[in-house]
């Protein structure tokens, strides 16, 4: 990801750069295993993947293709995508 962002001032702090990929990473992940239980029950969940879900397949509530990106992957790169090019205002003055 870090070849898509330019490179200014607001960017100089490579350490919050890294902690945000890893947090769009870990929501990609985490999205797409999770949409394989979407809206089941703990119970069903708990039955049919024991040791948790921890592999990516087709299927789930909206027949995914194993990995594929949800509408909540979607929304969240598209609030990074606003954010890099806009300015956070996080982690610097622009919000004050």
């Amino acid at each position: 990801m870090t070849q898509n962002v330019r490179q200014t001032d607001e960017y100089k702090d490579e350490g919050m750069l890294s902690r945000a990929q890893g947090c769009l990473l870990g929501q990609l992940a985490g999205d797409a295993l999770g949409s394989l239980v979407e809206f089941q029950t703990t119970h069903d969940i708990r039955r049919e993947y024991p040791n948790g879900v921890r592999k990516l397949a087709d299927g789930g509530t909206w027949n995914t293709i194993a990995g594929q990106p949800t509408d909540d992957s979607e929304m969240a790169l598209l609030l990074a995508r606003m954010l890099a090019d806009q300015g956070s205002g996080i982690g610097s003055d622009q919000g004050k």
